[in-house]
């Protein structure tokens, strides 16, 4: 058998224990090449958005496989925490969970995504874990998975502010994001492009001092990300403010 490894280094882990950011694109459409081509650039991730995106498990297991020839990290935001088993298995390591109001969800969180001791994820051998050949040691094997997946969540109603001191007493979170529409939304204040009005923008303040009184850290700390809609409205943007649509034309 050849000696492949088991479980394959999580990248946004990595970054975090040395200090640095993790850069990466998020997508919220299915498409294996652009994966494969960007993951040909110094990316270290690519973020799956599956809870407003358009991704079936089959489609997720596809980029997952894109992603690995090119060596990227995959990580999901998922659209409930009845999923987190299935994206697992699939071979995504980095989970970003949104809606987290309260300590005994994050529990319920942890308790499906790791396997023992830290939590009580069911295991089958699936792709997520090589179909099991390469294992011998179990114990080991789930330690090593453990220690490469990433865990994210959002903070985005008021009752999660209300509660955000018991959810970061329980921890197990490698860092947490501020949804600020939804956040806006839940305090009825409006939310526009650019600058944030005052109340949203005092409670993302307070929630981000609290998350570093602790150690803790926010996703601008971990990662630096290009949206992929954003991209290609500016690539497309370019072709038609210039001269580059004419002269890439002459080409052919």
């Amino acid at each position: 058998m050849k000696a492949l490894p088991t479980v394959r280094p999580n990248k946004i882990r990595q970054a975090i224990a040395q200090g640095k950011k993790a850069v990466g694109f998020q997508m919220a459409f299915y498409c294996p090449y652009v994966i494969e081509i960007f993951g040909s650039l110094k990316y270290d991730y690519v973020y799956l958005d599956c809870e407003h995106g358009t991704f079936t498990l089959s489609e997720i297991e596809n980029c997952c496989r894109a992603a690995e020839v090119s060596d990227l990290t995959v990580i999901c935001r998922l659209p409930d925490i009845k999923t987190i088993k299935a994206h697992l298995d699939r071979g995504v390591q980095g989970l970003i969970i949104p809606h987290v109001s309260t300590r005994a969800v994050l529990e319920e969180i942890v308790e499906e995504t790791f396997y023992k001791p830290r939590g009580s994820r069911a295991n089958a051998g699936g792709r997520g874990d090589r179909y099991w050949y390469p294992v011998t040691d179990f114990d080991k094997h789930f330690k090593e998975a453990n220690d490469n997946i990433s865990l994210a969540i959002q903070i985005e109603d008021t009752e999660a502010m209300r509660n955000l001191d018991d959810i970061l007493a329980y921890g197990n979170v490698d860092y947490y994001i501020v949804g600020k529409n939804d956040l806006a939304q839940s305090l009825g204040v409006p939310r526009k492009k650019g600058a944030m009005v005052p109340q949203l923008d005092e409670a993302v303040r307070q929630i981000r001092d609290k998350v570093h009184k602790i150690g803790g850290h926010m996703s601008d700390d971990v990662l630096r990300q290009i949206y992929m809609r954003e991209h290609l409205f500016k690539s497309a943007q370019f072709f038609l403010d210039s001269d580059a649509v004419d002269s890439y034309a002459l080409k052919f």
